[in-house]
């Protein structure tokens, strides 16, 4: 494991391992049992907990960075043109992706595509009987630029080279 930001929030203990780009939590009374809140997240610092019933938030976006894992738009056609299906409903398909089987996946009573299970790109069940689901017409967000920093740098010498990076 290799940490990289922790959090404790009422009975929970979360934290960020940045090798595995993963989200953690564990009840902080029986720290041996411990789950996965979100894998594949490739933005560990916009990780903001907020209230029990949300954990972690994530910034909505009208784009997707990645596989999508973290979006939280309102996009919610495929890339044939067909509309996605409701996450909390099992018609016209039946299916596991829920909110209670996938609580920080941002699913529920709507129709917004999502990744839930780290698919290559945000995706949905679609309205249509014969299609079972199909990967979302979303844009791709602008790639964002990560420089190595030096365990030797301070603080103000890391802020000055990313102004210098344009960051």
């Amino acid at each position: 494991m290799h940490p990289f930001g922790l959090a404790v929030w009422q009975e929970y203990i979360y934290w960020s391992d940045w090798q595995h780009q993963s989200v953690y939590r564990a009840n902080r009374h029986d720290p041996g049992h411990q789950t996965t809140v979100i894998s594949g997240w490739k933005d560990l610092m916009g990780m903001a907990i907020i209230h029990d019933q949300a954990q972690p938030t994530l910034i909505k976006t009208n784009c997707s960075y990645g596989n999508g894992g973290d979006y939280r738009g309102m996009g919610s056609t495929t890339i044939s043109g067909l509309n996605c299906q409701m996450w909390n409903t099992q018609s016209p398909h039946k299916h596991s992706r829920t909110e209670e089987n996938y609580p920080f996946a941002g699913l529920g009573a709507h129709n917004y595509c999502r990744n839930p299970d780290d698919e290559e790109f945000p995706w949905c069940y679609t309205d249509d009987p014969m299609v079972r689901w199909e990967y979302c017409s979303i844009k791709r967000c602008a790639k964002l630029r990560y420089e190595q920093i030096s365990e030797n740098m301070t603080f103000w010498d890391a802020q000055e080279r990313c102004a210098t990076l344009g960051g």
